[in-house]
């Protein structure tokens, strides 16, 4: 078993569509100047944001500039964790400069909309946390293998799609057939009555959109300190 903190959680992702074409501004971001508004042949890129970052993404010659700023200050967030869903797969972005990353882009050079989800995990990294994300529509008996295969200590799931109740059932049904005792953490956006039945179901906290960092390292600690007996930690 790993430190009792070491908690892997699949995070939640940006949502991004790449296109090219004519624009006014520059790359990345100002970081409190002013640029010059000029009209370039522009490569193609994406902007996202949440209540904690501000993302915008670059394509050029086969490469994916990421340039990631902290949402209320606008500072550049170093040390992050970015994994990118691509039209080639999955891929980690790897740090190049202060708040900037890149991932190898072949698919950018390609003409029409590129959809791309990103994923930071963060904050939950800086308290001390592992976290490893597994990707998109990963089914039960898939979450679960990983989870025996990587020892975890907590399982972190989130749904848009209004399958939670469904899935979550299942998913707690592979880890009793395995035997596998660690808190489950649910995300998305779920109503506060299904909330309360996802609860009655087991798990172990329901995390909805908007919850502050403070209260997500609270509900993420506590439920991983509560459970460690059961864990053998």
């Amino acid at each position: 078993m790993r430190h009792p903190y070491a908690c892997r959680l699949l995070a939640a992702g940006l949502a991004l569509a790449l296109w090219s074409g004519i624009t006014s501004g520059h790359e990345g971001h100002d970081h409190g100047g002013e640029a010059a508004s000029v009209r370039v042949a522009a490569a193609p890129r994406a902007e996202a944001s949440s209540e904690l970052y501000e993302l915008v993404a670059v394509a050029r010659a086969g490469e994916l500039v990421i340039y990631l700023d902290r949402f209320a200050t606008n500072q550049p967030v170093e040390n992050a964790a970015i994994q990118v869903e691509t039209p080639a797969g999955s891929v980690d972005a790897r740090p190049a400069a202060e708040g900037t990353y890149t991932i190898a882009a072949p698919w950018s050079t390609q003409p029409g909309r590129h959809e791309l989800i990103v994923t930071v995990a963060q904050k939950l990294r800086e308290a001390g946390y592992e976290v490893i994300y597994l990707g998109l529509h990963n089914s039960p008996a898939e979450v679960v293998k990983a989870a025996i295969e990587e020892d975890v200590d907590g399982i972190g799931v989130s749904y848009l799609s209004g399958q939670h109740m469904t899935q979550m059932r299942r998913l707690l049904d592979a880890l009793r057939v395995e035997g596998l005792t660690v808190p489950v953490f649910c995300g998305g956006v779920i109503p506060a009555e299904d909330a309360a039945a996802l609860r009655a179901l087991g798990v172990a906290a329901v995390i909805p959109p908007g919850t502050l960092t403070a209260d997500l390292l609270r509900i993420v600690g506590g439920a991983l300190e509560q459970a460690a007996p059961a864990t053998g930690v």
